[in-house]
This record gives C-alpha cells, structure tokens and sequence, in this order.
C-alpha cells in the first residue's frame, strides 16, 4: 500500500512539475533511482501519458496526454 501513496505523491510532483533528478527522488522517497524509473512508468501506463526528464528544468515533465486534474 505504501506504494501506492508513494506512487500517487510523485504523480503529483510531476503534475506540478516539482520534482527535482531521479536520485534527488530516490533519496525523498527512500527508495531505488530504478524503483523511480519504475514508477514513472507505471504512472505512464496508468494514466495514457508520456512524461520525460527536463534537465534545464530539473524535473519530470508530462510531455504527451494530461494527467487527471484530482492529481493537479
């Protein structure tokens, strides 16, 4: 279940485009660099979207499709 929290917490960071680099978010949520790239794939899957990093930005973006707006 934690998962899911953790999962739903990121969804929002992207949605608001606040998340900083994949090891800055490992270190947030305690977990992999790999477990964030699965993640966000998952979320990729879940909600028809295409997102990628933005390294000038420093952040996840969705760059293809919109997430839900209860997410935003």
């Amino acid at each position: 279940m934690a998962d899911i929290d953790s999962i739903i917490r990121l969804t929002k960071l992207i949605a608001h485009e606040k998340t900083g680099s994949r090891n800055s978010l490992a270190q947030q949520f305690q977990v992999t660099p790999q477990t964030i790239t699965n993640w966000v794939n998952t979320i990729e899957t879940l909600y028809f979207v295409e997102i990628c990093y933005c390294r000038t930005a420093e952040t996840y973006k969705v760059v293809k499709g919109e997430l839900p707006p209860y997410l935003k």
